[in-house]
């Protein structure tokens, strides 16, 4: 029987699991170009089930989980990203281990479980994220058209002060 080959992301103890099991696992590191087109085509299909399931709950809780770890000290306990979501999206403890545990599946959190609490660390950055997501968005929720883009920040409830800022950042060249 042929092996099988996977080309996916892998989270920290995948190998581990795999050769326990008797198979044999082949893994490579990534340069950081190659890696961040792997974790692209991975928001892509986390965004494509989404639009299948139209969960927003599901949605709201993986990017709420995301924005408390990077607003958190890295490595971040739970207890810590529960502090930083309590008046936001609170969550159960045990909701939230759940949804961190599905970003560390898809690649997006490493676990170390060594300590006595598991601490968790983004393996994307915010930045990065919204370097590689911008044009996306763009097209696929305003069909790539900027004024449709700018009429939906003037629609959505930002304030003129929030439009003024955003104005002077162009105009500072800042963007």
């Amino acid at each position: 029987m042929p092996a099988k080959a996977y080309h996916k992301l892998v989270r920290d103890r995948i190998p581990e699991i795999i050769e326990a099991d008797g198979k044999i696992c082949v893994c490579e590191t990534l340069a950081d170009e190659d890696y961040m087109h792997l974790l692209d085509q991975k928001l892509n299909e986390e965004l494509a089930e989404y639009q299948e399931s139209k969960s927003l709950e599901e949605l709201a809780d993986l990017l709420e989980v995301m924005q408390a770890v990077w607003d958190c000290e890295v490595p971040a306990e739970r207890s810590a990203i529960q502090e930083r979501l309590k008046d936001t999206h609170p969550v159960a403890p045990t909701t939230l281990l759940t949804v961190l545990g599905r970003l560390a599946e898809k690649g997006f959190l490493e676990i170390d479980k060594t300590h006595r609490s598991a601490r968790y660390t983004p393996l994307i950055t915010r930045q990065a994220y919204l370097a590689s997501q911008s044009r996306r968005f763009l097209d696929k929720l305003c069909g790539g058209s900027l004024p449709a883009f700018a009429s939906a920040l003037c629609d959505g409830g930002f304030t003129r002060e929030e439009l003024k800022e955003l104005r002077a950042l162009l105009e500072e060249d800042r963007l």
